[in-house]
């Protein structure tokens, strides 16, 4: 099991694998999972850092989407769990539909499929406040990047706060990620796939339930609704392991 990838990885031994793909903007994406580390104890948890993350090399100036799906899919081996969180549920989603053959199930939590949802008023808003913010990420520095970013999603961040080292490589990082709504989806493929699916959502957010509902519906997968963590439903740590536990055992063992 080789990758590009930087990879952490907890409970080496188990055969069972699942790779876990953090989201965007992450100083540490092992920290991401930090609530599923019960899992080790019969699983075998391979966590990358996405490129330009962490301890990965950044292959690319811009646009890093291949490389991360590369990178993924290296780490399967013979056959693998895939969960993706936000961001790196798109990177999941489309490890998944290029080698489907060894994939033995796959979970997605809130990623960011606007694109499956073009026309509603809420989701348009989202676009038109990032948009400015991609198109002239060329000429901003990390901490600008990530203080537009966040305060097109409503957050308040003071451009005055400094970043960490960790965090300006972590904005750089996203920065170079490609436009969410533009990435294509071939959600047609893994609707045939006969794997087990699931998209987590945290019930939080209408946009957000929208599309994860949508997504759910067009791969043939549960939607399932945790709250408690917003965004960030793994976070609720047992809620979501006992779901995730429950998913694995419905997969069938590789051939």
């Amino acid at each position: 099991m080789t990758s590009n990838l930087a990879t952490e990885k907890w409970g080496e031994g188990h055969s069972e694998v699942a790779v876990l793909v953090h989201g965007s903007f992450s100083t540490d994406p092992a920290s991401t999972w930090l609530k599923q580390h019960e899992l080790s104890e019969h699983y075998c948890l391979v966590m990358p850092s996405r490129s330009g993350y962490d301890n990965s090399h950044m292959y690319g100036t811009h646009d890093t989407l291949e490389e991360d799906v590369q990178g993924v899919i290296e780490l399967l081996g013979g056959g693998a769990h895939v969960v993706g969180f936000s961001y790196g549920g798109l990177i999941a989603t489309i490890a998944a539909s290029h080698t489907p053959e060894l994939v033995r199930s796959l979970a997605l939590i809130e990623p960011p499929v606007f694109s499956l949802i073009r026309g509603d008023a809420d989701a348009e808003k989202i676009i038109t406040a990032l948009e400015p913010v991609y198109a002239g990420r060329d000429h901003m520095s990390p901490a600008q990047f990530r203080t537009a970013f966040l305060g097109a999603l409503g957050q308040r961040v003071e451009e005055t706060d400094t970043l960490s080292a960790e965090e300006v490589r972590a904005s750089a990082a996203a920065m170079r990620e490609a436009i969410p709504w533009e990435v294509e989806l071939p959600l047609d493929k893994l609707s045939v796939t006969s794997f087990p699916k699931i998209v987590f959502s945290g019930g939080w957010n209408a946009t957000n339930e929208l599309a994860c509902n949508v997504l759910a519906e067009s791969i043939g997968a549960e939607h399932m609704i945790i709250i408690g963590a917003g965004h960030g439903v793994q976070r609720t740590g047992s809620p979501f392991n006992e779901a995730l536990k429950e998913l694995w055992q419905k997969s069938k063992p590789m051939s």
